[in-house]
């Protein structure tokens, strides 16, 4: 039981953070076709010659090129490693769980599983350790 319902956690948030990632690999792409949309809104105008029109044209088309890097390098991207980052975390939480749970149905001896579940502690540490901290500037 513990198990299914560690497996169903880990999948969920699998699913989610590949969503995000996905997304992630997507904003460049609209950024891009919105600056086609406006450079070709920007072509039509050249016969009229107002280069007022010309200018908010390849301003929006640049506009929604840095959008879609911006969406996808300061938001999507970093979401999605602290969402692994996250997960993990839970992973180990849930699996000290289990261990704690399956010693004293074993009926090990309580200082037992106390020392297995300071491993999982230290294990946890050192992960946090190891991985990078994400500082997103704000803008």
């Amino acid at each position: 039981m513990l198990f299914r319902s560690a497996n169903t956690v880990v999948s969920t948030e699998q699913a989610k953070i590949q969503v995000v990632k996905t997304m992630a690999s997507f904003a460049p792409a609209l950024g891009m076709l919105g600056t086609l949309v406006a450079l070709v809104h920007m072509l039509y105008g050249l016969d009229s010659a107002d280069i007022n029109e010309i200018g908010r044209s390849m301003a929006f088309a640049m506009t929604t090129t840095l959008y879609g890097i911006v969406i996808a390098n300061l938001i999507c991207r970093p979401l999605a490693m602290k969402m692994e980052q996250a997960q993990q975390q839970k992973l180990v939480t849930l699996n000290m769980w289990i261990e704690g749970i399956n010693g004293m149905m074993a009926r090990r001896h309580p200082v037992m599983i106390k020392e297995s579940m300071d491993a999982f502690l230290m294990q946890n540490e050192q992960f946090e350790s190891d991985t990078p901290h994400l500082a997103v500037a704000a803008l």
